[in-house]
């Protein structure tokens, strides 16, 4: 199975954050043992460079879903 690095500058980034750069290791590893599972860990995790990056993103889609939830008509 063909790796797919987003992140080429992994020594940098060890180097720099070394757990986010433990996250990614292990969010690759869940790729390749959950396929079904990887849509959301790139979308959550290997898609972004930093640590911060992810979490924004996770709550930015969390605080969107509870808007939409609240705009929509009863009975939706």
């Amino acid at each position: 199975m063909a790796m797919h690095h987003i992140n080429p500058q992994g020594a940098k980034l060890a180097a720099l954050d070394p757990i986010w750069d433990r996250v990614r290791g292990e969010a690759e590893d869940i790729v390749r043992r959950e396929p079904e599972l990887a849509s959301f860990i790139y979308s959550t995790v290997l898609h972004h460079e930093r640590l911060e990056d992810s979490v924004v993103h996770r709550i930015a889609e969390r605080l969107d879903i509870r808007r939409c939830r609240r705009l929509d008509p009863p009975g939706l």
